[in-house]
């Protein structure tokens, strides 16, 4: 008995993982269709069906890592139906719809998918990470603007005179006052960081919400969706189960979304 135990203990099991996996000989001939269809300018919206576990999440990852630099992965597995007893008259009726639903998870993924410092235009103002080398940098900035101001109004010289130092270490209180401004901004800035909201100077709201007069999230949001592709070099849009909604309207809107940012300068 111990000698089973300790074999089936021991033996290992053979498991075979369920996400996508690319085969170059199943899907080597889908993904090389794709890619001559993007390269192709006339062409601007691709469909790509199948039953469920043919391979299409392996092809279009597969796609997606050739052509890293141009696209933009959105997936809409985890939209949830919205619950009755959340409801009430602060929520637009047309915030409701499926197609509206659908489309606020396609703005609010695009609007977190790009680092918050390259976004600096936009209306939502995004936690991130305290960044060191760029803090130091605006520091010594401001800290040399007040060293320049302190020189000009004559208000270090009064400090040497004030602390004893001769006109021949002059130099070294204005090195001393640059130092000195250049910490007090760093060390504000690295207590306050992310904590301080001037509301009256807030430029928009935080959340994605759809105002009353607005009919969709695309149209209200429409600067933003242009601002992210023209900050991020990106011209491909893949959408993972967008078909499971049963709701046609949304291809209909999506094709006009497109229509326009194609139609738009900033991309001609």
């Amino acid at each position: 008995m111990s000698t089973q135990q300790e074999s089936a203990s021991g033996a290992s099991w053979n498991l075979v993982p369920l996400t996508p996996k690319y085969l170059p000989r199943e899907h080597g001939g889908y993904v090389a269709a794709i890619e001559a269809a993007l390269e192709d300018d006339q062409i601007r919206n691709i469909a790509l069906s199948g039953n469920y576990g043919v391979g299409k999440s392996s092809i279009l990852q597969e796609v997606a890592r050739r052509q890293e630099n141009r696209v933009v992965e959105l997936s809409l597995s985890t939209l949830a139906p919205i619950e009755a007893s959340k409801l009430d008259e602060s929520v637009p009726i047309q915030a409701t719809t499926p197609t509206n639903r659908i489309q606020q998870e396609i703005v609010k993924q695009l609007l977190y998918r790009e680092d918050p410092s390259k976004t600096p235009d936009s209306r939502f103002r995004r936690i991130e990470r305290f960044r060191w080398l760029r803090e130091i940098g605006t520091a010594l900035l401001l800290g040399f603007a007040v060293a320049v101001i302190y020189l000009l109004t004559g208000w270090t010289a009064q400090i040497a005179v004030v602390f004893g130092i001769s006109n021949d270490f002059a130099v070294w209180a204005h090195l001393i006052v640059w130092a000195v401004a250049a910490g007090a901004a760093l060390l504000v800035r690295w207590r306050f960081y992310g904590k301080l909201h001037i509301k009256q100077f807030s430029a928009g709201s935080a959340t994605v919400t759809l105002d009353d007069n607005s009919v969709s999230y695309f149209d209200q949001y429409l600067d933003e969706i242009v601002y992210f592709f023209e900050v991020s070099d990106r011209d491909v849009v893949i959408f993972e189960d967008i078909d499971r909604f049963n709701d046609s309207h949304i291809f209909e809107t999506l094709r006009a979304l497109n229509t326009l940012l194609n139609a738009s300068p900033s991309f001609g």
